[in-house]
């Protein structure tokens, strides 16, 4: 990173979060942090510790607050007992066999500086089992039917990775979010089995070590996970809190719990909004916020525990809201906006990674405020403003940034009819993979908005890092007599720097006829040098069904009638225009060399399948007017 792309991170990330992130990259490096997590036993002295079961009324709260219907029931246990045949869904989606790396020896911070290889593209292939989030799926399964094969699968899977994972040895002990998920899931463990034949006083006293050598680990370096203010931190407090409140007999118990507790709620006060939005502006990242909120809440209940403030239960009931509004249909689906990387890290109440109901109605049941308080509430989400009308829905990305952006996707636009998601979000589908795939979804060119001279709304600094960020300006929202929203318009400025303003209207039934009205205006800003002539890509990205394409109207024929979408073009300084179709990284109606990352879907994480890349390009000056019609059959 060059100095002026420094001075920028400065000034948007703040001074704070890059001093704490060199820090820790220096405790790495030096190999302090080597030093202090030394590789040890789960039995050295300094893991001693007993669990308190005493109190097992926060399982029993969550488990109440999540008892599924007929269907789901039977879900749960079909999937339990897949899980017991050793196969568990990879991010929700991956028929993956259960197994535990043992072949890595070195301290785990060779692997995280690189010095040695893991031998997997992606990491998280190898940690998203060792989360132990499908334990959840067991404990419920177990509530249901309290049949012993469950916890008797757990146990045995458990001390194969003990054994396999010595402390602060291998990929496993790498990342303080993963050790903590997997303290939490193995607290869950410890409570919902506790009756069981197979809860021996041996398997029980090797469990109670490793949680102790878990908080350890992530106190060591929680640093990173404050540099990153998002929903590491989150998670590493809950871990260290939920091991300070349940583990007895250790010294640093005490600490555990007040540190987890004060960075925790400091979390939570830092990423939620006052609208209820999360820092992270993801969906997926959403619910794990809710998630952790949720097992702290209940875990705050046992004696000697502590209370959530009244300010942050206020922005954990809006946070509630805020994804309620965003659900689109009876099944639970929401969009696909912002990164995914289909963490359900407590899947309780169902198990469809796609389905958000579960983790509603259980925040619902866990965070109450008084009725006359509700009017508080803001009835119309910000950072992703939704329009619902009857059949059809929109959400529109609308982000002001108090983090890191995750996506440069703003003015991004997705479509919903009869259930459909018809304009998609492409996702993520990877974070670590070898070119094109590392976080390429993430990029401006995939998402339904504008592109000028084929270049991203924000700099691309890492993998995970934006900077010079696209701001929101003059939201504007209209309502009719009934007070349904049927206009949105925006201004976002990523391509100031081209003397450009992109500016986005949203109409919902033009001329009271199903479908939708953008409109998306290419505006001169400032004093930057006029460009002569601007390539402007305008795309849309639509699911993989028959189609035909006449000049600038294209019909997308679907399970239920025919969509058109019509294209017109306002002051264009000559007829330089083209509408291109990409499928699975091919272009399907130009000669031209096609992006690989074009015209793909990923509906969750390490999963991708074709898509229609639609992308009207225009070349001409500004300023300029495009227009996409959408409508929809009756």
């Amino acid at each position: 990173m060059n100095f002026r792309l420094a001075l920028l991170a400065i000034k948007e990330l703040g001074f704070k979060p890059i001093i704490l992130n060199i820090i820790y990259r220096l405790g790495n490096i030096s190999g302090f942090f080597r030093l202090i997590t030394p590789p040890s036993s789960y039995s050295h002295p300094k893991n001693k510790g007993l669990f308190s079961t005493q109190e097992t009324t926060n399982i029993n709260q969550l488990l109440q607050a999540t008892r599924p219907g007929t269907i789901i029931k039977r879900q749960i246990i079909e999937t339990a007992d897949e899980v017991c045949r050793g196969t568990v869904q990879l991010y929700g989606a991956i028929p993956t066999r259960l197994q535990f790396n043992q072949k890595h020896k070195s301290h785990w911070s060779c692997y995280e500086s690189g010095k040695m290889e893991i031998g997997s593209a992606d990491v998280k292939d190898i940690w998203e089992p060792a989360r132990f989030s499908w334990v959840f799926i067991l404990g419920q399964a177990y509530h249901l039917t309290h049949n012993e094969k469950y916890p008797a699968f757990f146990w045995e899977q458990v001390i194969f990775f003990l054994k396999a994972n010595p402390p602060n040895v291998g990929p496993h002990w790498m990342n303080g979010q993963e050790i903590a998920l997997r303290l939490i899931a193995f607290i869950f463990a410890r409570q919902v089995f506790h009756d069981s034949l197979h809860s021996t006083t041996d398997k029980t006293s090797q469990l109670d070590t490793a949680l102790v050598a878990h908080a350890r680990r992530i106190t060591a370096t929680l640093i990173y996970a404050r540099s990153q203010q998002n929903n590491h931190l989150l998670s590493e407090a809950a871990g260290l809190y939920s091991a300070g409140v349940l583990v007895k007999g250790n010294p640093d118990a005490p600490r555990w719990q007040r540190t987890g507790w004060v960075y925790f709620i400091q979390g939570l006060r830092d990423q939620i909004a006052s609208d209820g939005s999360y820092i992270q502006q993801s969906i997926n990242y959403h619910r794990l916020m809710l998630q952790l909120a949720t097992w702290v809440k209940t875990l705050s209940n046992l004696e000697g525990s502590s209370i959530l403030p009244e300010d942050v239960v206020d922005k954990l009931v809006s946070a509630t809201h805020w994804l309620d509004q965003m659900m689109q249909s009876d099944s639970g689906h929401m969009p696909n906006m912002g990164s995914n990387d289909g963490a359900n890290v407590m899947p309780l109440g169902g198990v469809d990674v796609m389905d958000y109901r579960p983790i509603i109605r259980l925040a619902k049941s866990i965070f109450v405020i008084p009725a006359g308080k509700r009017k508080g509430i803001n009835p119309t989400p910000q950072q992703m403003i939704a329009m619902k009308d009857g059949e059809q829905s929109a959400f529109l990305k609308a982000a002001y940034f108090h983090g890191r952006p995750s996506q440069a996707d703003q003015l991004h636009l997705d479509l919903w009819w009869n259930k459909w998601n018809v304009a998609l979000d492409a996702g993520t589908f990877r974070y670590n993979h070898p070119t094109p795939w590392e976080n390429s979804l993430a990029r401006t060119a995939v998402h339904n908005t504008i592109t000028v001279d084929d270049t991203d709304q924000m700099i691309r600094t890492g993998r995970f890092l934006w900077l010079r960020q696209a701001n929101i300006h003059n939201l504007e929202m209209h309502r009719d007599r009934s007070g349904r929203l049927h206009s949105i318009s925006a201004i976002q400025d990523g391509y100031r720097h081209l003397g450009v303003l992109h500016k986005r209207t949203v109409e919902s039934k033009p001329a009271d006829k199903p479908g939708w009205l953008i409109r998306d205006d290419l505006l001169p800003f400032g004093n930057v040098p006029p460009t002569p002539v601007h390539t402007i890509r305008l795309a849309w990205l639509l699911p993989d069904w028959e189609w035909e394409l006449d000049d600038l109207q294209f019909h997308l024929i679907t399970p239920n009638g025919t969509i058109k979408i019509m294209f017109t073009i306002r002051n264009p300084d000559n007829d330089a225009f083209n509408l291109e179709v990409h499928r699975a990284g091919t272009a399907l109606t130009t000669s031209l060399k096609t992006n690989p990352t074009w015209g793909w879907y990923s509906r969750t994480y390490g999963v991708k399948e074709p898509a229609l890349a639609l992308h009207l390009v225009v070349k001409g000056s500004i300023p300029m007017q495009l227009t996409t019609h959408w409508r929809l059959p009756k």
